[in-house]
């Protein structure tokens, strides 16, 4: 499912916290299927 994304101000600060927290709580599988879906979708 697509998504239309709003790209505001502020924004890539947003991108990067998310990461950062995938980064040190989520499984490598777990982290990697949210990668796919962001940057692929």
């Amino acid at each position: 499912m697509a998504y239309k994304i709003d790209w505001r101000s502020g924004a890539i600060e947003d991108v990067k916290a998310l990461f950062e927290y995938l980064a040190e709580h989520a499984s490598l599988w777990d982290a990697n299927d949210v990668t796919e879906r962001f940057c692929f979708y």
